[in-house]
């Protein structure tokens, strides 16, 4: 009975065996393949983590070096647009520049300009002058010379006394309108209404040919220019008149009067 037990018990241990070592073993090749297939997962997720850094690393410097790019082409334009102004500039002080001269240059031209027609007038004034006073003088001259002749007929005893007397008022009447024309002193009996004005006309008389008007301003004892030369004391405004003779009226103004045709037209009368 002992043996048989005995014998149960050791085919028991020996079915324990055959059944537990394969079983233990089974296991330790599970546990191997669990910790094989573990450590190839964790080899995968740090593989695909430094794949994941490597393609943040590239996008980063991809950001960085198209960064640097636009902050480069931003300075460029800056730069540009800095000389870009700084010429502009140049050309408009040079433009303005020139512009200065050549007003400078047509105002000195327009200076001369006056300066010239002022003396022209002045020769102008100075040959009438002349001519007048080398009148006055031949007539001088022959109302002298007549007088001798008179007071050597006197002498003579062979002049008429009441003609001599005649002549002789004749003569002086003469020799004082000699002296008048000489002197350029207006008779007193003829009205001169223009006397020391200078004349000028802007726009289309009603009354009178602009030709007219300033040949009765002469004979009323004035000066008269179809422009506004500088001295211009009186300013005949018509119809339509230039804007450019008002502008200097503008600026003259305190020193030219202006005056409508009805009022210039009113002095005439005076003449």
């Amino acid at each position: 009975m002992a043996l048989f037990e005995m014998f149960v018990a050791a085919c028991i241990g020996a079915i324990a065996l055959c059944v537990i070592v394969p079983v233990a073993q089974f296991g330790a090749r599970a546990a191997k393949a669990t910790a094989a297939q573990r450590a190839q997962r964790t080899a995968q997720e740090a593989q695909a983590r430094a794949a994941a850094e490597r393609q943040a690393e590239r996008e980063r410097q991809e950001a960085e070096k198209k960064a640097e790019h636009e902050r480069a082409a931003a300075e460029k334009a800056r730069i540009k647009a800095e000389k870009e102004a700084a010429r502009a500039a140049k050309a408009k002080e040079r433009a303005r520049a020139l512009a200065e001269k050549e007003a400078a240059q047509i105002a000195k031209e327009q200076e001369r300009a006056r300066i010239q027609a002022e003396k022209l007038q002045a020769a102008r004034e100075i040959a009438e002058y002349n001519e007048r006073a080398l009148k006055a003088a031949k007539e001088l001259v022959a109302i002298k010379k007549e007088k001798a002749d008179q007071e050597a007929e006197a002498e003579s005893g062979t002049a008429q006394n009441a003609g001599q007397a005649a002549r002789d008022d004749a003569s002086e009447a003469r020799e004082e309108r000699a002296k008048t024309i000489s002197s350029r002193k207006p008779s007193p009996e003829v009205p001169r209404p223009f006397s020391g004005q200078v004349v000028s006309f802007t726009g289309r008389l009603q009354s009178m040919r602009r030709a007219e008007a300033i040949q009765r301003v002469k004979n009323a004892g004035g000066r008269a220019f179809a422009d506004f030369p500088a001295g211009t004391t009186l300013l005949v405004v018509g119809a339509n008149p230039g804007q450019k003779k008002l502008d200097k009226f503008d600026n003259w103004i305190g020193q030219v009067r202006k005056i409508t045709e009805a009022q210039f037209l009113e002095m005439l009368k005076g003449a």
